[in-house]
């Protein structure tokens, strides 16, 4: 019983160590080293990253401005851990209100 609680407290450090490693690289525009899978869309070129146990994601999600007659993008970079994972995304059901607005 003893080795099983060691072992189990040694997996979750390990996935907490590769959670702050990879969170680091993220927030700093390095490429995450512990990611299990990579998802991109066209809408932009929106990233997600899933890690054992969190989600990083690159939003990256393109628009129009008819005022100014140009494209540009709402970008952010977010972390969300298990259970507050994106299961459905719709770039039209997004609050776009915290992103940054970057004119290309």
């Amino acid at each position: 019983m003893k080795k099983i609680i060691i072992i189990t407290l040694s997996i979750l450090v390990l996935i907490l160590v590769a959670g702050i490693i990879d969170t680091y690289r993220f927030f700093n525009d390095k490429s995450p080293i512990f990611i299990l899978k990579t998802t991109e869309f066209k809408d932009g070129g929106t990233k997600f990253y899933y890690g054992p146990g969190y989600e990083l994601i690159d939003w990256n999600i393109l628009s129009y401005d008819d005022k100014k007659d140009q494209s540009f993008n709402y970008t952010k970079k977010e972390l969300r851990i298990i259970p507050f994972f994106i299961t459905d995304y719709s770039p039209n059901e997004i609050d776009t209100k915290t992103f940054e607005v970057e004119y290309e």
